[in-house]
């Protein structure tokens, strides 16, 4: 187990930097890409009598903010589940409203829909089920015999320990042919990436890497 600041990774003949923060970058095309940042979990869970802190959605665009304010980036790739249920663009407040807007002008934005995603999205964001970009296919639910495929919906998370530690964290997925991306949001759950369904879903072994604050560890199955 060795951390390190920005894995680099060839991918589909194309190389990608995975990111600290669950996101990964394509430098070539100057291109951001994540998925699951469940916006609005905290306020569909209030409706169902479960309260809690109402932030979730203001901490995660300030990390993306954050990212996107450290790279050159032209586009940005949701991979689905942007939003955590149908109504959840009608909820947010409307500084985080005006920042997705403000986001969808600046960037190009390739929203895909997810399983939570409604039909609502900011308007200059081009929204669609599928994306494929030089032969590189995006999509929210990895599906079989596709390959060269980026896709999130799992939320793989790993545990690690660390200075006699245990650290649960979210974690990349990286097979031959596919990538799960870790969710990005800061209030999801997850999937230990152990379980057998990653293996069904990349098609074989593949490799981990947990997301720290400001690093990244390689993980060893």
């Amino acid at each position: 187990m060795r951390l390190i600041k920005l894995i680099r990774i060839n991918f589909a003949n194309n190389f990608f930097l995975l990111l600290p923060d669950g996101s990964i970058y394509w430098p070539i095309n100057k291109t951001l890409i994540l998925g699951d940042l469940h916006l609005e979990k905290s306020s569909f869970l209030a409706r169902l009598g479960n309260f809690l802190p109402p932030y979730d959605s203001f901490e995660t665009l300030y990390k993306l903010s954050k990212t996107l304010n450290n790279l050159d980036v032209n586009k940005v790739i949701f991979l689905g589940d942007i939003f955590h249920d149908k109504d959840g663009m009608k909820r947010i407040n409307n500084k985080l409203h005006n920042y997705l807007e403000n986001l969808c002008a600046k960037y190009q934005v390739i929203w895909i829909v997810g399983n939570h995603d409604g039909s609502l999205k900011p308007k200059n964001a081009k929204i669609c089920i599928k994306y494929n970009i030089d032969d590189i296919n995006f999509v929210h639910k990895s599906e079989k015999n596709i390959t060269n495929e980026f896709s999130g919906h799992y939320h793989p998370k790993a545990t690690v320990k660390f200075f006699k530690k245990k650290i649960s964290r979210p974690c990349f997925l990286v097979g031959k042919s596919k990538i799960i991306l870790p969710a990005y949001g800061v209030f999801t759950g997850g999937i230990d990436s152990s379980d057998e369904i990653f293996k069904k879903v990349l098609e074989g072994d593949y490799k981990g890497y947990l997301t720290l604050k400001e690093k990244l560890i390689k993980i060893d199955f």
